[in-house]
C-alpha cells in the first residue's frame, strides 16, 4: 500500500517491514524482508508460524516453522524447533514428530512434558 511505499522511500525503510509485522501481514512482511532485511526472514517466519498454529492452519505453520530454522540460530530457534515437533505430531507423522521432540527437549523435562501434553 501507500504507507509501505512512503516508508520504503524514507530514511528508515525498515519501518515498512515493522509496519507489516505490527499489522500481522505476514505474507507481505516475508516478501518485504526478503528484499530489505533477509536476516529477519527466519524471525518473521517464526512469528507467522505461531499465528498460523493459533488459527489451526497446521500445514502452513509447519512450513513456516521450517522456514524459521533456515539461516543462523537466534532467539526464535527454540520456539521453531518446538513448533516443528508439535506440527509434525499433529500432522500424523509420529516417527518424525517423536524424533524431533526427543532432539529438541531431551534436556528440558518440564518443557518436553508441556510439549507432549499440548499434542495429545
Amino acid at each position: 500500500g501507500r504507507a509501505q511505499e512512503l516508508f520504503l522511500q524514507s530514511s528508515n525503510p525498515l519501518a515498512a517491514l515493522d509496519m507489516r509485522c505490527d499489522l500481522l501481514h505476514w505474507d507481505d512482511a516475508l516478501a518485504l524482508a526478503a528484499k530489505v532485511a533477509p536476516a529477519r526472514v527466519p524471525t518473521i517466519a517464526a512469528k507467522c508460524a505461531q499465528q498460523c498454529e493459533f488459527r489451526g492452519e497446521y500445514p502452513r505453520a509447519l512450513s513456516m516453522y521450517q522456514a524459521g530454522l533456515e539461516g543462523p540460530s537466534g532467539p526464535h530457534t527454540a520456539s521453531c524447533k518446538a513448533g516443528l515437533a508439535r506440527m509434525t505430531l499433529r500432522s500424523g507423522d509420529l516417527g518424525r514428530g517423536i524424533s524431533t521432540y526427543c532432539c529438541v527437549f531431551s534436556w528440558r523435562s518440564d518443557e518436553s512434558s508441556l510439549l507432549l501434553s499440548s499434542c495429545l
